[in-house]
């Protein structure tokens, strides 16, 4: 009966992560989730971030830059585009100082006590792991907070 009662378990608890693993697009069809990726659709929002990144001195202040509508930015009073992928919240630096950045907006609990918005940046061109940041040193990638 044990070894019953176990077997069905397991049985819902694969069909809940099938069903979990699949997302609904813009046109009304069912695409598989990045399982790397913490995608919450809904967490873009313009404004004006700060970048931190892990040293040896803990987290320091890197940068500031400023996201707009329309796919421009601005970082050291100069511009740039960016394109974002609402789907999986990745957004890609095409031009300006973050040229060839990636970066996926998220309210992380394990980097992010206070839940506010923020954009995890890998600087080598990738796509940040959000789920698996714990496990990896803060270093590999810079942590971008909304101001408010």
């Amino acid at each position: 009966m044990k070894l019953f009662s176990l077997l069905i378990a397991i049985i819902l608890l694969k069909s809940c992560t099938d069903a979990n693993n699949q997302i609904v697009s813009d046109n009304g069809k069912e695409e598989p989730v990045e399982n790397s990726i913490e995608t919450p659709k809904g967490n873009f929002k313009t404004g004006v971030y700060h970048a931190y990144q892990l040293s040896s001195a803990g987290y320091g202040f890197q940068y500031k830059f400023e996201i707009k509508d329309g796919g421009e930015y601005i970082m050291f009073d100069k511009k740039g585009t960016y394109e974002y992928k609402p789907s999986t919240n990745v957004i890609k630096f095409l031009t300006g100082g973050l040229k060839e950045f990636n970066g996926v907006f998220t309210r992380v609990d394990h980097v992010n006590e206070s839940r506010k918005l923020m954009i995890v940046l890998d600087f080598n061109g990738g796509v940040p792991d959000t789920l698996n940041l714990g496990k990896k040193p803060g270093g590999y990638y810079q942590y971008a907070y909304i101001q408010e």
